[in-house]
């Protein structure tokens, strides 16, 4: 995930989990993130520059970066099967819901995430193929979290 901001200098903002895929994270979680080295940076310029080859254009003519870096780090929120929890908060008050765990989609699947969320606040019919799928509560039953922790449930979203 790239995206370029104008301005003086121009910045442009990089998100590539490659390279931290096997970073554990502690609990809770470390208030700044493990990024593998200073090296970081470069890396996913260059990397993202083969996909896009106009970030080429951050690069000066002997190859080297002619832009200046900070970096900054988050987590993804995942859940064990991938999938992200949406939908009525259980063993919460009447009218709590979340929408929460997108996996690293969360700009990409926000809008059907929200109309999704929007369906169980307004009590509207859910669909079918995937709704029950995303239910916050499918973590309280044991025989699901069983399946998980074993392997025989497909895990969704990949990052």
């Amino acid at each position: 995930h790239f995206r370029p901001y104008a301005g003086s200098p121009p910045s442009l903002l990089m998100l590539w989990e490659a390279l931290h895929a096997d970073v554990h994270v502690t609990t809770p979680p470390a208030p700044t993130p493990f990024l593998r080295n200073e090296l970081y940076p470069e890396l996913v310029l260059r990397a993202l520059s083969k996909m896009v080859p106009r970030l080429a254009d951050y690069f000066s003519d002997d190859g080297t970066i002619s832009a200046s870096f900070a970096i900054d780090g988050g987590y993804y929120t995942k859940t064990p099967d991938n999938l992200p929890l949406i939908g009525p908060v259980p063993g919460a008050p009447a009218g709590a819901f979340m929408c929460a765990a997108l996996s690293g989609y969360g700009v990409m699947a926000a809008n059907a995430a929200g109309e999704l969320l929007a369906k169980h606040v307004a009590n509207e019919p859910l669909p079918n193929q995937y709704a029950t799928d995303f239910l916050p509560e499918r973590w309280l039953r044991a025989q699901y979290c069983d399946q998980v922790q074993g392997g025989s449930v497909a895990k969704g979203f990949q990052i």
